[in-house]
């Protein structure tokens, strides 16, 4: 379906930003960043997503399209 919402697991979340994993567990734990834990696993939406990445300093890294 077209207009279902994108979510990003930790590990992508960290790799779009260009952060360490730990960083961005850091940034759940600590509030940071809009989440939902399903289990132990976190899953960020794409406007929470866009609202870290809008405010962050760190520049989004570049993301090679995987084949």
């Amino acid at each position: 379906m077209p207009n279902e919402p994108k979510f990003y697991n930790t590990e992508e979340a960290a790799r779009v930003l260009g952060v360490n994993v730990q960083t961005m567990r850091r940034y759940l734990r600590d509030g940071k960043v809009r989440a939902i834990r399903l289990g132990r696993d976190w899953r960020i939406s794409e406007a929470a997503f866009d609202e870290l990445a809008g405010r962050s300093e760190v520049t989004p890294a570049k993301v090679e399209a995987q084949s």
